[in-house]
């Protein structure tokens, strides 16, 4: 694994994370939509880099290292989405009860 598809992995993990507990608000349809918005990026900015007049060029690598960073980081939101509210809202409830 080149350490160029690794950065591009871990960013659109991160970004996939971020967009997710930022934007989702309990509609499982917004976070597909999310998913589907940031498959698009990946795609679509590899496509921009070719049409660059510098020395850029697309990389269907990279978009598929941007892919499977994004569905990973989703599929792990998705596998923790429960734990994460929970742990939310015990936070809520102890900071409420200690005022």
């Amino acid at each position: 694994l080149e350490y160029d598809k690794a950065v591009h992995f871990i960013l659109f993990f991160v970004l996939t994370i971020l967009w997710l507990a930022a934007l989702y608000r309990g509609a499982m349809g917004r976070a597909w939509g999310i998913l589907l918005i940031i498959l698009a990026f990946s795609v679509l900015s590899e496509l921009y880099q070719s049409w660059l007049p510098f020395n850029r060029s697309a990389d269907v690598v990279d978009a598929a290292a941007d892919a499977a960073g994004a569905l990973t980081g989703f599929l792990l939101w998705l596998a923790s989405r429960d734990y994460l509210r929970a742990w939310s809202e015990r936070k809520r409830t102890a900071s409420v009860e200690n005022r």
